[in-house]
């Protein structure tokens, strides 16, 4: 009994030890496979496949472990309706469910999980009896985002000891699948905001309207090509420098002052050339704290033109 509890109590160490480090500034991918290597070191199932939700209301076996028909069924997919009609139709273990034949359950659309060959299944010992774990059962582990929204499914087959789980194996799983869900959420949350910056990153340096990126304290951190041309100056020289050392102060002879905030100003070109832009800085709110963007649109050709009119009406008077 005492080398009972001893064991009871290794096992939840080990499984909350996991736990503490699930999703914590990792990645989906790496999150997803340290969930895979629980199931099985800490857990005791021989075969796991991890399904996540994915956008076009799927979800789609994004990792798992055990014989090769399973490692196979990585990147198939499975409706969340279909899920939700699995899950219902099988047998309710606490939060768990278990099916002794997903295949035969009457449900619409293909089911996205094929038994491992009976030959990885271990050989039940003589008097086991209803016990014994048979090829065709499955034992599901739901992850919940809300009532009837899934944000995963962990499936489990092949247990080490070749009995259907006992009450013990099954809270483990249960507490372990409810710690993976929120792991998943916010691994996914992390990865979302990182495609987010990227995209954003590929727009603001492909952007053909000149855009230069301010520190807290309005100085240059990194400017675009366009912003680039537009100054005749690099990323590097321009790194650290104060806006009011790239263009001189608001004394456009024209519009100046616009009703958004952006001024007229001369371009301070090393090269010397006259050029003119209209010039606005926004402050943004991110989550590294208060930053400002700075566009400039080239007003050279407009500012040349207004130049001329005013000349030719002065001749004119």
């Amino acid at each position: 009994m005492v080398d009972h509890v001893a064991l009871q109590r290794e096992s939840l160490n080990r499984i909350l030890a996991v736990v503490r480090g699930l999703g914590v500034g990792e990645s989906l991918d790496v999150t997803l496979d340290r969930i895979v290597r629980a199931v099985v070191d800490v857990l005791g199932f021989q075969a796991v496949v991890v399904n996540v939700r994915v956008p076009g209301d799927e979800l789609v076996i994004k990792t798992g472990f055990g014989p090769p028909e399973v490692l196979d069924m990585v990147g198939e997919t499975m409706a969340h309706s279909t899920w939700l009609e699995v899950l219902s139709k099988s047998d309710r273990w606490g939060d768990l469910r278990f099916s002794k034949d997903l295949e035969a359950l009457d449900v619409e659309g293909p089911v996205a999980y094929r038994d491992p060959d009976v030959s990885h299944y271990p050989t039940v010992p003589a008097g086991v009896g209803e016990t014994a774990w048979e090829p065709s059962f499955l034992l599901l582990a739901p992850m919940w985002a809300g009532p009837d929204d899934l944000l995963g499914v962990l499936s489990v087959d092949l247990p080490v000891s070749g009995r259907v789980p006992d009450a013990e194996q099954c809270a483990m799983l249960e507490l372990f699948a409810g710690q993976a869900g929120v792991a998943i959420a916010e691994a996914a949350r992390t990865g979302s905001a990182h495609d987010e910056q990227l995209q954003y990153r590929v727009v603001f340096l492909n952007s053909l309207i000149a855009t230069a990126m301010l520190g807290a304290d309005s100085r240059i951190v990194e400017v675009n090509g366009a912003f680039e041309a537009l100054v005749g100056q690099s990323n590097s020289d321009l790194a650290g420098k104060a806006i009011d050392d790239v263009f001189d102060a608001a004394d456009t002879p024209s519009e100046d002052g616009q009703p958004d905030g952006s001024s007229d100003r001369r371009v301070r070109r090393p090269d010397g050339r006259s050029r003119w832009a209209r010039v606005r800085v926004q402050r943004v709110e991110g989550a590294s704290g208060e930053r400002y963007v700075c566009t400039a649109e080239d007003r050279t050709d407009a500012t040349s033109n207004w130049s001329t009119c005013g000349r030719a009406r002065n001749e004119t008077i």
